[in-house]
């Protein structure tokens, strides 16, 4: 594995966060075995991995470009390459508790917008001696678009501490899948009936933008060839606030 070396970090998040088998959330998603990277439970305001990526922005900066300071802005999402050491630490804190737990499965499934969360993960996994694969589930782009936008990330993540990482040392490890489903941040009926089922039988929020779709995809019979007796570490990214949008503007709830 690797280190972040000389990177300081400002810790706004409580970690490690839980990594957990998930047996309510298999059932619900007709799959035999199911853990999950419980990020929403990353604490600092609402959670989720951005509290991963980002501090403050616009306002912050100028304040201190005014005291003569050069504050670097995190970019949308924190897909940057300062934003992506982030879940390159992900990566680390992943392997430490794989390294404490029995069975944890090795394919990672997680939501992609940006690039940025995709991307560190790859960085900091791609030279562990398990055999870790991410599927990266699109939700707003078409995946070979934000396939080269995570591949050339998660390069320069990696070169950012010392490591060299061709494409092909990526590409081994990452899987990038369409679910963009009706449009981005739009449910259809069939996935917001899945995403209440999965809310009403397991206490997860689940917000419509990113995860509702990411459940929907790990639902699908054979998912990127992933059968249902195949083991997966969901990574759950957050996304309160969206779920709770969704339930205030839901005027009954969907059942059917």
């Amino acid at each position: 594995m690797v280190a972040l070396g000389d990177h300081s970090r400002v810790e706004l998040g409580v970690w490690p966060t839980p990594l957990t088998p998930s047996p309510l959330l298999a059932q619900a998603l007709e799959r035999d075995v199911l853990w999950t990277k419980r990020d929403d439970l990353s604490g600092f305001s609402w959670g989720g991995n951005k509290v991963r990526a980002e501090d403050l922005a616009g306002r912050l900066a100028a304040d201190r470009a005014l005291t003569g300071e050069a504050p670097y802005v995190i970019p949308r999402d924190g897909a940057s390459d300062v934003g992506t050491l982030g879940f390159l630490a992900a990566a680390i804190e992943l392997e430490r508790q794989a390294d404490l737990t029995e069975g944890v499965p090795t394919t990672i499934v997680l939501p992609v917008g940006s690039g940025g969360s995709a991307a560190g993960l790859i960085a900091g996994l791609a030279r562990s001696e398990r055999d870790w694969t991410v599927h990266a589930i699109s939700v707003s782009r078409d995946p070979k678009t934000i396939e080269e936008v995570v591949v050339n990330l998660a390069a320069r993540c990696a070169a950012s501490v010392g490591i060299d990482l061709t494409p092909a040392d990526i590409q081994r490890r990452l899987f990038v899948h369409d679910g963009r489903g009706p449009g981005f941040g739009e449910l259809s009926t069939d996935i917001a009936v899945l995403a209440d089922r999965v809310e009403a039988t397991t206490g997860l929020l689940i917000d419509p933008t990113y995860n509702a779709k990411t459940l929907a995809w790990m639902h699908a019979a054979n998912p990127g060839g992933l059968s249902p007796d195949r083991p997966i570490l969901y990574w759950h990214t957050g996304g309160v606030l969206g779920s709770v949008d969704r339930m205030l503007s839901t005027s009954e709830p969907v059942t059917s």
